[in-house]
């Protein structure tokens, strides 16, 4: 009876010891579910809303300040550079501008070679030979070569004055302001203020102003050498050719339309 006791008494011990360890496990298991997620719930949403708060706010700013600020500079670099180009525009129409006797742009009569150099710059002058008819060249200079702008060749003469020549069809070099490479023969009329005469066209002297007949240019006789030369060679213009002289106001010279081709200036 007392052994039945006994071991009635231990199995129940043994069932309440199962039971506690049974809820202990639970409860571990309770506590480690609600822990566990809303510990990583809670780290994932302030992560989230730190790096979606940087980001909006690091977004605003940047887009703020690279936008905003740089709108007024933007305009007034554009307006800087707009008045700089005018401004370089200018100047360089006001130096070329060519007096004949007296000045080529900004070169002086008179001027050497190193005045030259410095003024136009070392690295714009190129020595070269140039031609000056029937076959003869003299030592000179090419400057700004490869700028059909305001290129032109120039040498010195056995007395020392200068002679500069101007052929390229882009030249913006203008004599006295008014006459430069492709002026027609009508232009020169008006620049001269009354008929001229000038060579036949096609020889070495071709088209070459030979008397300004007491016209405004006579001044510049000495100083001043143009050459035109027809657009097309068509059959007046080919009637026209030889080392002969015309007049401006020759009804043939004026059907043939020449133009400035070469311009030579002495200083």
């Amino acid at each position: 009876m007392k052994n039945n006791l006994a071991l009635t008494i231990a199995a129940l011990s043994l069932m309440l010891l199962q039971a506690g360890c049974t809820q202990e496990s639970s409860t571990a298991s309770n506590k480690e579910s609600s822990t566990a997620p809303n510990k990583e719930s809670s780290t994932l949403g302030n992560e989230e809303s730190s790096t979606s708060g940087n980001e909006e706010s690091s977004t605003s700013g940047n887009e703020e300040s690279s936008t905003a600020p740089d709108e007024r500079p933007s305009t007034a670099n554009q307006d800087e550079s707009k008045l700089g180009s005018e401004q370089a525009t200018s100047v360089s129409e006001a130096s070329l501008i060519v007096i004949p006797g007296q000045q080529f742009g900004i070169i002086q009569k008179g001027a050497s070679i190193d005045e030259i150099r410095s003024k136009l710059g070392e690295g714009n002058i190129t020595a070269i030979e140039v031609g000056v008819g029937e076959g003869e060249t003299i030592s000179g200079y090419m400057a700004f070569k490869g700028e059909p702008e305001r290129e032109f060749l120039f040498f010195y003469n056995q007395d020392g004055s200068l002679t500069a020549q101007i052929s390229s069809s882009e030249s913006r070099w203008r004599i006295l302001g008014e006459i430069t490479i492709g002026s027609s023969l009508s232009q020169v009329v008006q620049a001269n203020q009354g008929p001229f005469r000038l060579y036949g066209f096609e020889w070495d002297y071709g088209g070459q102003v030979t008397n300004w007949q007491q016209g405004k240019l006579a001044k510049y006789e000495q100083s001043l050498t143009l050459m035109l030369t027809p657009l097309e060679f068509n059959e007046v213009a080919i009637s026209l050719m030889g080392a002969r002289e015309f007049s401006s106001e020759d009804p043939m010279m004026i059907a043939a339309d020449p133009r400035v081709s070469e311009i030579w200036v002495t200083l």
